[in-house]
């Protein structure tokens, strides 16, 4: 995608457009990080900040996958044996 960076009061300004920022879980507002990833080849990554994304919230808890989970339901009687070379004889 290309763009421009324009005036906003006395700082430069990137327009992000709507699509982009809903494809990646961010609003207005969001934190974001802005790092130089080559001076040479003048490459500038946005992304989000590693708190801005939105929590995915699924039909599920984790407390509702683990309800009846034991030994069996678990497959722990599928785990492999363990084979010469593979720990300290």
């Amino acid at each position: 995608m290309e763009t421009r960076i324009n005036k906003w009061g006395n700082s430069a300004a990137v327009r992000i457009p709507a699509n982009v920022l809903t494809s990646m879980g961010l609003e207005l507002n969001s934190p974001i990080t802005i790092d130089v990833i080559d001076v040479i080849e003048g490459k500038i990554v946005i992304a989000p900040a590693d708190n801005s994304r939105k929590r995915l919230e699924l039909p599920f808890s984790e407390a509702f996958l683990l309800e009846n989970l034991d030994a069996h339901t678990a497959h722990a009687d599928a785990l492999a044996d363990l084979q010469a070379g593979e720990f300290d004889q």
